[in-house]
C-alpha cells in the first residue's frame, strides 16, 4: 500500500468520525434535521469519493469493505441527492459505517505496528559502535590513518603529468 492510500484511509476515517460527531450531536432525531442530514449525506459522499482514489492494490488488502457500495452511495448521493431516502442514509450509519471504520482503523493499526517494526530494525542497522573511525566533521587531515584528500579530478600535482590544473592554481595556463 502505498503512502497516498494510507492518506486517503486517514481522511476517510476523519470523515467517519465527523459523521459521528453530527449523530452525537443532533442526537436521536437527526433524520428529522435537515441540516444535519445534509452534512451527513456530504461527509457520506466524500468518503466514496476519497473510495475512488485508493489503489487497487489498497481495495483488494481490505477485501472486508464493500468498496463498490461505498462507491456507489457516493454516486448516488452527488448526483441524484432528491431521490436520497433518510432510511437509507440511517441503514448505512448503523450497520455499514461502523464496518468500514472498524476495517479502516484496524489496518491502519497494523500499518503502525509494521512501520514501527522496521524503523526499530532501520535503527538498529545504522547504529555504529563507538570505536570505529572518523565521524562526520572529523578533520581528517588531521587523522593518521587516512590518506590526505585528493584534489577533483582524481590526480594530485605530487603524482601527475606536473602540469597545474585549471581550478587549483591562482590563475589559468594559458
Amino acid at each position: 500500500m502505498t503512502p497516498r492510500d494510507r492518506e486517503i484511509l486517514a481522511s476517510i476515517a476523519e470523515n467517519a468520525r465527523r459523521v459521528d460527531d453530527y449523530v452525537r450531536r443532533v442526537g436521536a432525531g437527526w433524520a428529522g434535521d435537515g441540516m444535519a442530514v445534509d452534512a451527513i449525506a456530504k461527509r457520506l459522499e466524500q468518503i466514496g469519493e476519497l473510495a475512488k482514489r485508493l489503489s487497487p492494490d489498497a481495495i483488494s488488502e481490505m477485501e472486508t469493505v464493500d468498496w463498490r457500495g461505498v462507491k456507489g452511495m457516493r454516486e448516488v448521493l452527488a448526483h441524484a441527492y432528491e431521490e436520497v431516502d433518510v432510511a437509507v442514509l440511517e441503514d448505512v450509519l448503523a450497520t455499514k459505517l461502523p464496518a468500514l471504520r472498524q476495517a479502516v482503523s484496524r489496518w491502519t493499526a497494523d500499518v503502525r505496528a509494521t512501520q514501527d517494526v522496521r524503523a526499530n530494525r532501520d535503527v538498529r542497522a545504522t547504529q555504529v559502535p563507538e570505536a570505529r573511525g572518523p565521524r562526520i566533521g572529523d578533520d581528517l587531515r588531521l587523522c593518521p590513518t587516512l590518506p590526505a584528500p585528493s584534489p577533483p579530478g582524481g590526480r594530485s600535482r605530487a603524482a601527475g603529468s606536473g602540469r597545474r590544473r585549471e581550478g587549483w592554481s591562482r590563475a589559468p595556463r594559458r
